[in-house]
């Protein structure tokens, strides 16, 4: 691997004729507050692309948000700055049912809530390694908008989370993947909210 600061090239990028990118993401996606990961307990490879032990704090959970349809989608967009270039990363939702707890913690999360996502890729790779993604792992997601209107989206009630301006993440999405896909999901299970 090369110097990561140096701006130059030290890779090949290949195409894989037996690979067929997909897009798309599966609708159940997980949630967690994001000064709840332990971040000096988790590990990741070395060029830090990948979460290799995610680690969250004594009686952190994972929350489970379910969409439909075409969503959640999620989105990293790179952002040149005048200090160095960095990713905001995005995710947007569609809630199916937005009843009376669901109103209570949409108000939670807008007062200065950050999130990081797991979301499950339809695009696995070649053997299962790009199944899961994390994005907002450094300063987390915060609802950006929410409007909901009576004749769009279906009835659904739309969120958007997104990196605040000026703290950008210095990576792209992580790739989630603890030793194995089983052991990742099983992680993903043993950390579920109740």
């Amino acid at each position: 691997m090369g110097n990561k600061c140096s701006g130059k090239i030290s890779k090949n990028f290949v195409r894989d004729c037996s690979y067929s990118p997909k897009s798309g993401l599966h609708t159940t996606i997980y949630l967690v507050n994001t000064e709840e990961i332990d971040r000096q307990a988790t590990q990741f490879n070395e060029s830090k692309t990948q979460i290799t032990n995610l680690v969250l704090k004594s009686g952190a959970k994972l929350y489970k948000m379910e969409g439909g349809g075409k969503y959640p989608q999620g989105k990293v967009t790179l952002k040149k700055g005048d200090f160095g270039n960095n990713w905001t990363h995005s995710l947007s939702v569609r809630l199916m049912y937005y009843g009376v707890e669901e109103r209570a913690e949409l108000n939670s999360l807008i007062r200065d809530g950050r999130v990081t996502a797991i979301v499950k890729r339809k695009d696995t790779g070649i053997n299962g390694e790009l199944t899961y993604a994390v994005l907002g792992f450094e300063t987390g997601m915060a609802v950006q908008t929410s409007e909901w209107s009576s004749v769009d989206n279906n009835g659904t009630k739309p969120i958007d989370f997104a990196t605040e301006e000026g703290e950008e993440e210095a990576m792209d999405d992580r790739i989630l993947m603890m030793t194995d896909l089983a052991t990742t999901e099983q992680f993903i299970e043993d950390n579920l909210s109740a």
